[in-house]
């Protein structure tokens, strides 16, 4: 078996350490004494990850082409706050009926939702969907796009998926089981809610290296409109607030943080932890990490768009001042202005506005994403504010006192510059870089973990999580985790190809 990561080369012999300091220090070296019958040892105890993990039940799937089937679902009266601009509401899951072993309980993948669509129908010569559907319960599309997802070493091969409940949140998981046992794992979160597949990733992965991956989407639990009159409608998943009083983006991150401790648990084992995600989803995979005690069994992180969730008064269009930030190509050279980083398509970012005096990401959907967790209306990017809201603090990585900021792990953080016009799924159209988006907030939060030599920045010329979907991520993971790469296979070559970078 090949060793991945001086936690996974080390993990066996912690959990088997005893207590007593003699132990500790000899039991690595081959010279442990026998421990005593009545003393306890760590592997006598339960692991730190229990506690999360048991937020989460696996439930049964009575209607394997509607997943939704497996949940009763509770829904607070729709409520507009005064100045508010839609309607918000509560919502919250749990297992219609509770699944005690859930290898027996598992389903084929499909890809339901009304979100991106499937790789498989997309022609990969011409990038044209091949087919359409509309919308039904979850979002379900018709039968033509409810395809099934496959492994990306074994395209005919469906992966398994099951339903689970994570601290009153639903949520599906997908995971390869096409061997590979000793590999290591990586979870995957996509963007937003985190409510779609990450398909391209994990094949990717698949296909590249020895790997293993496991990738979760969310239910959709509230549903934003970002155009009323239109009826679009995206589901906030993970961020989705389970009862009446306001959250933040500890409690919400909660609820991942259990279902990474029972994959962990479950299906991880003695080899390296990983996990990636872009956008949003980089909070969801960060907040483990920060708040709920993960670092332990995470080997290797990679970020791609975020996160950013530095100091969400200046996100929010609410009083706060900068004056210094960082350099876009290294992320770490301290700057002011734009000529404090040479030009030539290096530029200095600042927490909350652009090169124009503009604020930054100036759409509804970091707004609704705050204001529905907090249940308030207090951001509201397209008017300055005059006051601050204090239960933003809760949710501000950098006003927080208690976080802890030492990284045992590798850190990679992804970002996507310059934008593109880029023609995907068949349209052609401006797909804006990170600097319009929340690159400032990042950079503080880069900078912030420790210690630096743990982390590493990487720029691409492209649009927002492009480096996610299209390879970039995928590679630097393989790099970093120092994973065993495949040869390509002629299974492989049945499979439309992966672009290396969008």
């Amino acid at each position: 078996m090949i060793e991945y990561g001086f936690k996974a080369q080390t993990r066996w012999c912690l959990k088997a350490l005893p207590l007593a300091l003699l132990g500790l220090l000899a039991a690595c070296d081959g010279q442990a004494p026998e421990a005593p019958a009545s003393e306890a040892t760590v592997a006598d105890a339960p692991p730190a990850t229990s506690p999360l993990k048991g937020l989460v039940q696996i439930c049964a799937i009575p209607d394997p082409m509607d997943p939704s089937s497996a949940f009763n679902v509770e829904q607070g009266e729709p409520v507009t706050a005064p100045g508010g601009w839609m309607p918000d509401y509560w919502v919250r899951y749990s297992c219609k009926e509770v699944c005690a072993d859930y290898a027996q309980c598992a389903v084929p993948t499909r890809n339901f939702g009304s979100g991106p669509v499937p790789l498989e129908a997309i022609d990969p010569e011409t990038g044209e969907v091949l087919s359409s559907g509309g919308e039904g319960p979850e979002g379900a599309q018709s039968p033509e796009l409810e395809m099934v997802v496959t492994h990306g070493r074994d395209p005919e091969r469906p992966k398994p998926m099951l339903a689970f409940v994570a601290d009153q949140m639903g949520g599906y998981l997908s995971w390869s089981d096409d061997g590979y046992r000793d590999a290591p794992l990586i979870y995957l979160q996509d963007g937003g809610g985190g409510t779609q597949w990450s398909v391209l990733t994990a094949k990717d992965l698949e296909q590249r290296a020895e790997v293993r991956t496991a990738m979760v989407r969310w239910a959709d639990g509230f549903r934003f409109s970002l155009d009323p009159e239109s009826g679009e409608s995206e589901g906030w998943g993970f961020l989705t607030r389970t009862q009446p009083e306001g959250s933040n983006i500890r409690a919400t991150t909660r609820r991942v943080a259990a279902i990474m401790a029972w994959i962990h648990e479950e299906m991880v084992g003695e080899p390296a932890f990983g996990t990636m995600a872009c956008s949003m989803g980089t909070n969801a995979i960060i907040g483990p990490v920060l708040f709920h005690g993960l670092d332990d069994i995470i080997d290797y992180q990679s970020f791609t768009g975020g996160p950013f969730f530095w100091d969400v008064h200046r996100a929010c269009n609410l009083p706060t001042t900068y004056e210094r930030g960082f350099c876009a190509a290294d992320g770490t050279s301290a700057c002011a202005t734009d000529e404090e980083c040479g030009g030539e398509g290096n530029f200095c970012k600042l927490p909350g506005v652009i090169a124009n005096g503009e604020f930054e990401f100036a759409s509804r959907l970091y707004e609704s994403a705050v204001n529905h967790m907090h249940a308030a209306n207090a951001c509201d990017i397209g008017e300055p504010g005059t006051e601050r809201y204090a239960d933003f603090d809760n949710s501000s990585y950098g006003l927080m006192q208690d976080v802890d900021w030492n990284f045992d792990h590798r850190v990679d953080l992804l970002v996507d510059v310059g934008g593109a016009t880029a023609t995907y799924m068949g349209q052609t159209a401006f797909e804006p870089g990170d600097e319009f988006s929340l690159l400032g907030h990042f950079m503080q939060i880069f900078n912030r973990i420790e210690p630096a030599a743990n982390r590493r920045w990487h720029m691409e010329q492209s649009h927002h999580c492009n480096s996610y979907a299209f390879g970039k991520a995928a590679a630097v993971a393989v790099e970093s985790m120092g994973l065993q790469r495949r040869q390509p296979s002629s299974a492989d070559a049945e499979s439309p190809p992966l672009a290396e970078n969008g």
